[in-house]
């Protein structure tokens, strides 16, 4: 089981360019909305 769990990594990484980059604005986005959260949350406080 444990040899498996080595081989789905570069399957994924066989995606990773077009991936990564939706990763990329996926955490962008998340960074932006953490920051929008945070603020009315401190207005709202």
């Amino acid at each position: 089981m444990p040899p498996r769990k080595t081989d789905s990594p570069p399957t994924s990484r066989s995606r990773s360019p077009e991936h990564s980059a939706l990763l990329g604005k996926h955490v962008i986005s998340v960074e932006e909305f953490n920051k929008q959260t945070v603020h009315e949350i401190l207005e709202l406080a």
